[in-house]
């Protein structure tokens, strides 16, 4: 599956996201993953640092 990325959005638990992630990457082999967040939460990931997203609205309006 070389040709997935991961993409995870979190702004309120960073460690069950991280958790989640690890857990992932057990079991798939991905091209990339792809961290949209208001801190780093994985080393070896890349990040988009956000203020943080709290509603669909928000979401529909980020531009990343």
């Amino acid at each position: 599956m070389k040709d997935i990325t991961l993409v995870v959005i979190d702004f309120l638990n960073h460690e069950l996201a991280k958790f989640s992630i690890e857990q992932t990457l057990k079991h798939i082999d991905v091209k990339e993953v792809l961290i949209v967040s208001d801190r780093e939460i994985i080393s070896g990931a890349r990040h988009i640092i956000s203020e943080p997203i709290l509603t669909a609205q928000e979401i529909g309006r980020a531009h990343v």
